[in-house]
């Protein structure tokens, strides 16, 4: 088309072909917004989190309806394309309001929750000698005893024989003194754990488990 008519021949038909005006673009825009992408790609289980991931479906479904409104395509394609750049701010601004209120619920819970909170500080270096370092969230049934949401820390090796089993397995007299117990299965999360109260000392358990690692 543009060998017979030159470059500007999209100019010349949005020029003498059907137009539409800026208001009746946005109207347009604002109708398929609230009706068909809503209703397609904006359900109640939609995450703002999501948007980034459905913005170019959006925008191809978007740009098929519209195209058709008239010829003057490049108004559309700008109005449009300011739309949902609006949009995308929209949802990373709820995003990040998202993201707040659950780091500051995290927060709180951490306030009412020692153990929580000792893992948060301590998973890290505990990780940098091959033992995971949890507590149970929920109540923990485990060989005949029941244990309270929060009051257990839980101990895993990442590799066969490492510091948790070398410093407690077979050692009576050293369980007995960390309170430490074994299950081969904690339903909250998958594998074979030792654990023992909350109430232990972070930093002398460190540095023990440390020692077998060296």
């Amino acid at each position: 088309m543009g060998k017979l008519f030159g470059s500007n021949y999209r100019e010349m038909a949005a020029e003498y072909g059907t137009k539409v005006t800026e208001a009746e673009i946005l109207e347009a825009i604002g109708s398929l917004w609230n009706g068909e992408v809503t209703e397609r790609y904006l359900k109640d289980d939609f995450e703002p989190t999501d948007f980034p991931y459905s913005l170019r479906l959006i925008r191809n479904f978007m740009w098929d309806r519209l195209q058709k409104l008239a010829d003057n395509a490049d108004d559309i394609k700008k109005a449009m394309s300011d739309f949902l750049a609006g949009k995308e701010e929209e949802y990373r601004i709820k995003t990040n309001e998202a993201a707040r209120k659950e780091a500051d619920a995290e927060r709180e819970q951490f306030k009412n929750n020692p153990a929580l909170l000792k893992v948060l500080e301590n998973k890290d270096r505990f990780n940098s000698i091959g033992v995971i370092l949890k507590t149970n969230e929920k109540v923990a049934a485990i060989n005949y005893s029941s244990f309270e949401p929060f009051a257990r820390l839980f101990l895993q090796d990442k590799a066969f024989g490492g510091s948790a089993k070398q410093m407690f397995a077979g050692k009576k007299s050293v369980q007995a003194e960390w309170g430490t117990k074994f299950n081969k299965k904690w339903p909250e999360n998958s594998g074979a754990w030792w654990h023992l109260p909350e109430s232990a000392d972070m930093d002398a358990l460190y540095e023990e488990l440390k020692q077998y690692s060296e």
